[in-house]
């Protein structure tokens, strides 16, 4: 009888920490700067990233003082504008051409982050998986030709729909941030792809690539990445 008198306060003890850890939700928002991710394209290939928002909710459950699981739905807009240029015909005794695409991405992510807080500083990274709600891009080729020795261009234009694109994309975040009040942080986050943008190229011996997307098959290892900036409020839960 003396034991039990015993253990039922310390289990009481042991589990009051973790009943006092309550779960803690918010909302959040900010800008990120996206673009393609891909070391094996020519010299004469260029990728500018595009801006866009970022925004959603988080539902953060404690693990201890320190240490956080928190899971993310957010709303994403990526995309970026690809250029590249060439020569027509040997040397160029034809002309040379110039190739511009811009795409517009639009996401939704669910990041799964482990967050460390020392003091007001924080670090958070995990897992995420993106679904592409809604995508488009469009292409363009000028090739100029000379002709009389002047230079007239040929416009060639195509467009890519979501179907064009991978649905589902699997990645990673990771990021830093530093806690303004008990409720207000702001972050810097980076987060990346470790699937490629695109499937499979369609185009075959059969089915040649049209002038147009000659230059575009080169993206198809790109993989989407973006760097953020984020506010962040906590709504309910915690201290």
């Amino acid at each position: 009888m003396h034991t039990r008198s015993l253990v039922l306060p310390a289990l009481l003890a042991a589990a009051a920490p973790l009943q006092a850890q309550t779960p803690e939700f918010g909302v959040k928002g900010g800008v990120l700067a996206s673009a393609y991710h891909d070391a094996q394209l020519p010299a004469n290939h260029r990728i500018n990233g595009r801006p866009g928002p970022v925004a959603g909710a988080w539902l953060r459950q404690p693990l201890s003082p320190r240490v956080a699981l928190q899971a993310e739905l957010l709303y994403e807009s990526r995309g970026a504008r690809f250029q590249s240029e060439g020569v027509l015909g040997w040397e160029g005794s034809l002309g040379y051409y110039e190739h511009e695409e811009k795409s517009r991405l639009h996401y939704l992510t669910l990041p799964v982050l482990v967050r460390v807080r020392f003091g007001k500083v924080f670090a958070e990274a995990g897992p995420q998986l993106s679904y592409l709600t809604a995508g488009r891009n469009a292409l363009q080729t000028r090739d100029y030709v000379r002709n009389s020795g002047a230079y007239e261009y040929l416009l060639h234009s195509a467009s890519e729909s979501t179907a064009d694109f991978r649905r589902w994309e699997a990645g990673y975040a990771a990021g830093l941030g530093l806690a303004l009040t008990p409720a207000l942080s702001v972050g810097l986050r980076y987060a990346g792809a470790l699937t490629s943008l695109y499937p499979a190229p369609v185009f075959g011996p059969a089915r040649p690539i049209p002038r147009a997307y000659a230059d575009h098959y080169n993206l198809t290892r790109a993989r989407n990445a973006a760097l953020q900036v984020q506010v962040s409020y906590r709504l309910r839960g915690g201290a």
